[in-house]
Parts: C-alpha cells; sequence; structure tokens
C-alpha cells in the first residue's frame, strides 16, 4: 500500500484502464482471507471456532481469559493476537479508503461499485473476531 500512497492521481489514472472491472473483491486470495476472519458473508471464523474450542476445552471464558491472563496463558496470547490480526486488516481497508479517495476522489470504482463510499461503508463489517473487541467493555 505504500506504493500507492505515493501515487500521483494523474499516474493512476493512466494505468486504471488496464484494471479493466477488476477489484480486490473478486480475488480467490482475499476470499479466504476474508473466510478465515468470518467477514462479508462467511458466517462463523473458522480460527475462532477453533479457539472457542481451545477455550472450552480449559473450561474458561473469554471474561475469565482478559481477567487473569496470567492463568489463561497461551490462550489470552492468541486472543491478543487475533486482536492484533483484526486490528491490522481493518487497518489495510482504512488505508484502502484513505489511497482510494487520494487518487479517484469520488469516481466509481473498477468493480462498478460507488468507489469510496462503498469502501468506507466496508469498514464497519471489516473487524474480525467481534467477540474480542466486545469483551473489553464487560470487563
Amino acid at each position: 500500500m505504500v506504493l500507492f500512497d505515493h501515487l500521483s492521481p494523474r499516474s493512476f489514472l493512466a494505468f486504471r484502464p488496464y484494471l479493466g472491472t477488476a477489484s480486490g473483491s473478486e480475488s480467490a486470495q482475499f476470499r479466504e482471507v476474508q473466510k478465515a476472519l468470518g467477514l462479508r458473508g462467511h458466517a462463523g471464523s473458522p480460527v475462532f471456532v477453533a479457539f472457542r474450542a481451545a477455550m472450552q476445552a480449559r473450561a474458561l471464558t473469554l471474561e475469565q481469559t482478559y481477567r487473569d491472563p496470567s492463568a489463561a496463558g497461551a490462550l489470552y496470547r492468541v486472543a491478543e493476537a487475533l486482536v492484533d490480526i483484526s486490528e491490522e486488516f481493518w487497518q489495510l481497508n482504512a488505508v484502502h479508503v484513505q489511497i482510494a479517495e487520494r487518487t479517484i476522489g469520488q469516481r466509481p470504482g473498477t468493480g462498478g461499485t460507488t468507489g469510496v463510499a462503498y469502501l468506507a461503508e466496508g469498514l464497519e463489517s471489516a473487524r474480525a473476531f467481534p467477540e474480542l473487541w466486545d469483551v473489553r467493555t464487560r470487563l
């Protein structure tokens, strides 16, 4: 993304026609990442399901894991690693919104979407593992 951050609108618009109607959401690899994270129509992250099973095997709840990280041990560290992944993925999407606005303004997106508005709407649903974010409120 750093490369695109330094790309002028004129430079991007020079090669944009070669993208055709391609969009990141058409990428099989990107969809696999979304699936693993339980995002965009992929209900239930298999990663989080496995994490939840490991917690149940130790008879721990998320609240217990966060209230006593030393007792939860590796499960607490895994939970925080999942939060890191969620945050990094969200930040990737947020940077994409900024770069799109910087390079194309309010033009339509390459995938036939409304462009920046469409990308910005997706930020709300781009936060993986919502349970790990919600538990913070309950502590």
